[in-house]
């Protein structure tokens, strides 16, 4: 019995290494969303000292689109056991009137992304009489931290979505620059980092930051209408990113002229009659077919043989559109590149093939 108790012990020591070293062996994603829940969101447009109470301008309400547009992008997160999920609801963090709870689910699943797709719905925010102002940069300070961000090592996979209507409005932070600051900081930190990290910065009302060129990992996402109407008051983003900014190809593409190339959709899902189309900057690159699956988000490409002489190369930027008759929808997508080699290849004779002749024996 005391062998055997051993031998339980051992094996689920090495049952615990095992596990260990597979979970950090698997390429986990955070996806991070700072969502601001003050009142401005809900259409509050002036203060009454006298009931306590915002005066509402319902043209200026966005909390139930703000709601959707999160929603959605929840949605488009993959539920097999890779992603890492945070939802910070925000308002003035440092003011402690009102408690805002958060939630963290790591691994995330499928019963997981829908109860935290109802959690969202459900969410109501702080209370009139226990509003704050916002406070864009603590909350960004806030989660940099819970991300481990700020460290010296590089942090991967780090998608982080902030939903704001309004400019930083609390002191203890520069208000003018502390924006741009921290996504500076984004950038310094993530930018160089061997896997691809971005900050989607989605303008819902006002733009927070000074203008100030960012870098590339920071993408502004301008949902704002100029004249907003009853059943759109916000634009609904669409995102299609490849997963593979650049693909490389060898002598095969020449014989077999074909492209898959997968994206990633962030952002508000495809509508209906979303299509899209593509162009080149190449005239040796001619597209003969193409076709977009809305399920699977795979664009296939069918190319005219290219011709590219021995030991040389081709490259060519695709550019891609993306049409709806939906006005409500603002669409992105980002081009790829594809490099194509065609490399000497030595022809040689097959050793079976050579018949060995004797010379005579004089």
């Amino acid at each position: 019995m005391k062998n055997n108790s051993i031998f339980i012990k051992v094996l689920s020591i090495f049952l615990f290494i095992t596990g260990t070293v597979q979970s950090q062996n698997t390429d986990f994603t955070d996806y991070t969303i700072l969502w601001d829940v003050t009142w401005s969101m809900k259409g509050a447009c002036g203060w009454d000292p006298v009931s306590k109470t915002f005066d509402i301008c319902p043209d200026k309400d966005i909390w139930d689109e703000t709601k959707e547009l999160i929603i959605e992008t929840i949605n488009n997160i993959p539920t097999d056991g890779t992603s890492n999920v945070l939802v910070y609801p925000f308002d003035n963090p440092g003011a402690n009137k009102f408690k805002l709870e958060y939630k963290q689910i790591d691994g995330l699943d499928e019963d997981e992304r829908d109860q935290l797709i109802e959690w969202v719905r459900a969410f109501d925010g702080p209370p009139m009489h226990l509003s704050s102002n916002t406070n864009v940069c603590l909350a960004l300070d806030n989660v940099y931290e819970m991300k481990s961000m700020g460290s010296n090592g590089c942090k991967d996979n780090q998608l982080l979505f902030l939903f704001t209507d309004g400019k930083q409005n609390v002191k203890g932070y520069n208000p003018e620059t502390c924006v741009d600051d921290f996504f500076e900081k984004f950038c310094d930190k993530l930018c160089n980092c061997p896997t691809e990290s971005k900050l989607y910065n989605f303008i819902l009302k006002a733009y927070q930051g000074s203008g100030r060129p960012v870098c590339e990992c920071i993408v502004v996402v301008d949902t704002t209408i100029p004249e907003p109407k009853p059943d759109c008051k916000i634009l609904k983003p669409i995102i299609l990113d490849p997963i593979n900014t650049r693909i490389d190809k060898g002598n095969e593409f020449l014989e077999n002229p074909k492209l898959d190339v997968p994206f990633k959709l962030l952002g508000s899902s495809l509508p209906s009659d979303f299509k899209l189309s593509i162009d080149s900057n190449n005239n040796n690159l001619i597209i003969k077919d193409s076709s977009f699956d809305a399920k699977t988000k795979v664009l296939s490409i069918v190319f005219e043989r290219p011709t590219i002489i021995v030991n040389s190369s081709l490259e060519s930027v695709f550019d891609l559109f993306g049409e709806t008759d939906d006005e409500c929808y603002k669409i992105t997508i980002n081009p790829f590149t594809l490099h194509i080699e065609n490399k000497f290849v030595p022809t040689g004779t097959s050793s079976s093939d050579i018949t060995v002749v004797k010379t005579p024996n004089y």
